[in-house]
């Protein structure tokens, strides 16, 4: 929405309460995902998480998974809806608009003294230039389709991962896709998958931050096009170190390789061919 000048009341109203509620949706539903995603790694007793009031559940997996799920179905939800909404609406004012980055650097200049401060839109361009580069990076890391050359978690693994937390909330046995069946270690590799590209992706952008002292957006960027394999930049690279630009390489042969297949191929099973072990039924929940 536009701004609404209140002049009696001296107030300017720059958000409705529809997009308030889809604000506070995403930011709420991503913390959500980041708190559970760690919390369903044994940490919860380990470092005496549990004894902070209010997270005695953060040492439960099933709580953790189930927590992690429903914040996954609300931010895709909020995300979806905020495309839509603001799509039909006409409304462009997050998008990048032409001139943004000298009008970037103007601001910045103004701040030390040199020049005039440029008079401010609804969002600022740099704002605007982030909005753009996190759907990028969110893209970059989905990739493409199996079988082709594309990099990246795939957009197969995608589907499965929204098609298993349909499932859990729907309180079904098996997770399915056009009167099809998919099967449990579809799923489980599916999850594996996404928890590796997550972990490589913040990791090695915090690395990479850390040791060529740049913000982690432009880290985050570069790292999600090394392990999707797209070949994007933000002109970082020729500059960068030994050790970052290993770390780029890294990505990029994960990326396009298959971080499962490399795995598959160093590691032997721990499974015998012959045998297993039996099955035990709990309650849990």
């Amino acid at each position: 929405m536009t701004d609404k000048i209140l002049t009696q009341k001296n107030r300017v109203i720059r958000h409705g309460a529809m997009e308030l509620i889809e604000h506070w949706a995403i930011a709420l539903s991503g913390l959500i995902l980041l708190l559970t995603g760690i919390f369903e790694l044994p940490v919860g007793k380990r470092y005496y998480i549990i004894d902070v009031p209010g997270l005695g559940w953060s040492a439960d997996f099933i709580t953790s998974l189930y927590l992690h799920y429903a914040a996954a179905l609300v931010f895709t939800a909020a995300a979806v809806f905020h495309v839509f909404y603001h799509g039909l609406r006409g409304e462009k004012g997050l998008l990048p608009r032409k001139g943004d980055l000298s009008e970037s650097v103007t601001v910045i200049k103004s701040l030390f003294g040199f020049g005039e401060e440029p008079p401010m839109r609804k969002y600022l361009p740099e704002q605007r230039l982030a909005y753009a580069g996190m759907a990028l990076i969110i893209l970059m890391l989905i990739g493409g389709s199996p079988g082709s050359t594309a990099g990246g978690m795939k957009t197969a693994t995608f589907a499965v991962l929204f098609l298993s937390a349909i499932t859990v909330f729907s309180r079904r046995n098996d997770v399915q896709c056009f009167k099809r069946r998919i099967s449990d270690e579809a799923v489980r590799s599916a999850g594996a998958v996404l928890f590796m590209y997550l972990v490589l992706f913040f990791t090695s952008g915090i690395i990479i931050s850390r040791v060529e002292d740049l913000p982690l957006l432009t880290c985050l960027f570069e790292t999600g096009s090394a392990i999707g394999t797209v070949g994007l930049t933000l002109g970082i690279t020729s500059s960068l170190s030994a050790v970052s630009r290993v770390i780029l390489m890294i990505l990029m042969f994960f990326g396009r390789v298959g971080g499962l297949t490399l795995i598959y191929a160093a590691l032997p099973s721990a499974d015998g061919q012959n045998s297993r072990l039996p099955l035990e039924k709990i309650s849990v929940g």
